[in-house]
């Protein structure tokens, strides 16, 4: 192997011919040509360089208020300022987001969006007696019935085998389900079905007006090879929630880990033995439940994967047919607009904090004025201290259900292309109106300037436009 002695001049390489060594060639070179600009536009694709982007990231639950102020009727991720409601960060490359600082030559662009790579369900208890995390807290069941409040939902004693206090009153505690990463696949999907991506420059030409699934990459996939299942620890996703409710609705308590399980009833004769001062021990049996601690809800099954691109058509970038001039200093019209107000309501209630009830409650109902407790049903309990036969009590049980979401749901815009200095702009305006003026086309598409370089539209007459580079919607 050779090396290269003092004289090689830098830049070089030895080899047949002492060819000089191949570097890339971009925009940035001080001297324009048409080999330059041809070697540019015709590489490939995925050596494009993202020039600009914005990526806002979403931590779930948001207010109701949150999202219609930020995910309504247009979304402008965009054009939005870099602090926006309801988004807990924003990355932008723009020093102005959707305002250029140097002219640019756009070859495509991606709409991204990302969710939660994994999902899980599991069950819980919400326990609204306290909104802070000190105090004491009941047991947490699998299962637990209007006995075991030992006076009913309305009106907790002190004796009630759950361990809850008198002063922390009724309904303090509620059957709770638990969702991580799913609401956000949810809201993902229904976002990018209910809203229509539209490119618009000079204040009405559509350069493309197409529904965002179909041109939106979003992932990661749920794939064969790209999923899978384990167990998760959800004892760090419950602290997540409830530091996440703390902000957004303090009112729904505190999201509680299974701690027990529940193995039947004791019949109403007996007595209890216990630690001395706890109000249980006063209290006859009257078919409370029996409660075993368990670490059995420690790991919930969780899934790995999430959402697949619609159709399977979809890349991460859509290529322009012609690349697209723009200028700086002039905003970037691409927007999010709302086609689809079944898809977007549902988007709210995977998003929404109250499951867009606007109740200020996640307490899910299962049908309007239905009865929030069972009519019951016979229990055979068990055979208790000091009793010589089972007896059979009637069990009522709760129909609503307290819901706890989170995960992260990440939205971007992406322009793929090459900066233009001002020695190329002038450069590419020239040799566009050379193309023109001999009968040709121009081999760039320039919204801002009619079909021909930049600075050649008259203000009193404007030019037509070439048709946008191949896409749908043109015109509308």
């Amino acid at each position: 192997m050779s090396k290269l002695g003092t004289s090689t001049k830098l830049g070089y390489r030895k080899g047949r011919n002492q060819r000089p060594a191949q570097s890339i060639v971009g925009l940035g070179d001080m001297q324009p040509s048409g080999r330059a600009l041809d070697s540019c536009l015709s590489c490939s694709f995925g050596v494009v360089p993202v020039i600009e982007q914005v990526t806002w990231t979403v931590n779930l639950p948001l207010q109701d208020s949150e999202l219609t102020a930020t995910f309504g009727d247009e979304i402008d991720v965009l054009t939005n300022s870099k602090s926006v409601i309801g988004v807990d960060a924003v990355d932008s490359t723009f020093i102005v987001n959707s305002i250029l600082q140097t002219d640019m030559l756009v070859l495509g662009f991606g709409i991204h969006g990302y969710a939660e790579p994994m999902t899980f369900s599991t069950i819980g208890n919400a326990f609204t007696g306290s909104t802070s995390p000190t105090g004491s807290v009941p047991i947490s069941p699998d299962v637990f019935t209007l006995a075991d409040a030992n006076g009913g939902y309305g009106a907790f004693s002190t004796n009630n085998a759950l361990g809850l206090t008198a002063a922390q009153g009724a309904g303090a505690l509620y059957p709770a389900t638990i969702e991580w990463g799913g609401p956000a696949w949810d809201a993902l999907w229904h976002l990018m079905n209910a809203y229509q991506f539209q490119w618009v420059t000079n204040q009405r030409e559509l350069v493309i007006d197409e529904l965002a699934s179909d041109v939106a990459y979003y992932g990661p996939y749920a794939e064969a090879y790209a999923s899978g299942t384990s167990e998760v620890a959800t004892d760090y996703y419950f602290g997540r929630i409830n530091e996440r409710y703390s902000q957004k609705l303090p009112s729904a308590g505190i999201a509680l880990p299974i701690t027990h399980r529940r193995f039947g009833s004791l019949p109403g004769t007996g007595t209890v033995q216990g630690p001395a001062g706890d109000a249980r021990l006063a209290g006859a049996y009257a078919g409370e439940g029996v409660f075993h601690p368990t670490r059995d809800f420690d790991l919930a099954p969780v899934t790995w994967g999430g959402l697949k691109n619609q159709g399977g058509c979809c890349q991460p970038f859509r290529r322009l047919t012609k690349p697209c001039f723009l200028e700086r200093g002039i905003p970037i019209g691409m927007f999010l607009r709302v086609v689809d107000a079944v898809h977007q309501n549902l988007m709210y209630q995977y998003m929404s904090v109250d499951n867009n009830q606007e109740s200020g409650s996640n307490l899910i109902n299962v049908w309007g004025a239905l009865n929030t407790i069972n009519a019951g049903a016979p229990e055979l309990s068990l055979t208790g201290p000091g009793t010589t036969a089972s007896t059979v009590n009637i069990q009522q049980t709760l129909l609503d259900r307290a819901v706890f979401k989170g995960g992260i749901m990440k939205l971007a815009i992406l322009l793929k292309g090459f900066e233009v200095p001002g020695p190329w702009k002038q450069w590419i305006n020239s040799q566009c109106q050379t193309m023109m003026n001999q009968g040709g086309s121009s081999p760039l598409y320039f919204p801002s300037g009619g079909g021909g370089p930049v600075t050649s539209m008259a203000a009193s007459a404007p030019m037509q436009a070439p048709p946008p580079p191949g896409m749908a919607g043109y015109g509308r």
